[in-house]
């Protein structure tokens, strides 16, 4: 069984690439900025060394922000398997995109994630 699809994230990812205020382009290009940064390390790297970087990084964040980083990424994950638009899914990624569903269906399941 499929998980709903998140109601205005669309909307919500629009207005975060626009939205002039400090503090949320800071945060938002925090966000894009470590998306890219692991596509560049997995673009001809080892998936494996890049694992264990994002892991020891993970390890050795405060234990709030650990849980925190954790969570964010499972949700934008979960956002990633339920997107309407679904321009950037072929055969090379569906895999990925259909587990992104299943993470999204868990976690819809278990806490109601929207």
């Amino acid at each position: 069984m499929k998980a709903p699809r998140p109601s205005g994230i669309l909307d919500r990812l629009s207005e975060a690439r626009s939205d002039t205020r400090e503090h949320v382009r800071r945060d938002y290009l925090a966000g894009r900025r470590a998306a890219e940064g692991l596509g560049r390390g997995l673009n001809g790297g080892s998936r494996d060394t890049v694992m264990l970087g994002l892991l020891d990084g993970l390890r050795n964040e405060h234990r709030y922000l650990q849980g925190e980083a954790v969570w964010t990424i499972l949700q934008a994950l979960s956002y990633l398997g339920a997107d309407p638009l679904r321009t950037y899914v072929d055969g090379r990624n569906e895999h990925a995109i259909r587990a992104c569903e299943d993470i999204r269906a868990r976690l819809v399941d278990r806490t109601g994630i929207q």
